[in-house]
């Protein structure tokens, strides 16, 4: 199954819009996959948590990871 955004109905209604597509990798190549798994880890601790800007979140991420092993 193809995602939605790349679905042949979307991609010309997108087009026709003016939005432009950027592709990228799926994933990043700045962090290996060995470090990928913090952050799946990461995602249940902060779940149903939201955060207005950038600043009151970072203090959350870095305590989370000071704990972790």
């Amino acid at each position: 199954m193809r995602p939605v955004h790349k679905s042949p109905v979307a991609q010309p209604a997108v087009c026709d819009d003016g939005v432009l597509q950027i592709n990228h990798l799926a994933y990043s190549a700045a962090l290996p996959p060995s470090d990928l798994c913090m952050f799946i880890n990461l995602k249940p601790h902060l779940r149903r948590t939201r955060f207005a800007a950038n600043e009151p979140l970072k203090p959350v991420v870095e305590a989370w990871f000071e704990g972790q092993d």
